[in-house]
């Protein structure tokens, strides 16, 4: 396969993830939920869990969890609370 029949392969691939994603929020109906004022709350949400998650971990603590492959994957998984990267 060449890199141009690649890139097209990986483009319909996204094309049918984005297609099936919109049929899921069609099926519960989640268009109405879909306001700007509503995606904004949401977000602002999701940004404060993880601000807390850093808020009292130093930057220095941070950068050598993210060096170390174990707490880094851990962590990127969901399974590791930042709370826990000191250990």
């Amino acid at each position: 396969m060449s890199y141009g029949q690649s890139m097209k392969s990986k483009s319909q691939d996204i094309e049918v993830l984005k297609l099936r994603l919109r049929e899921f929020a069609v099926e519960r109906d989640w268009q109405q939920f879909h306001s700007v004022r509503n995606l904004v709350l949401a977000l602002v949400g999701e940004v404060g869990e993880l601000a807390a998650e850093f808020q009292w971990i130093s930057d220095d603590d941070i950068a050598r969890a993210l060096q170390d492959s174990n707490k880094r994957e851990s962590v990127e998984s969901g399974q590791h609370p930042w709370g826990m990267i000191k250990e």
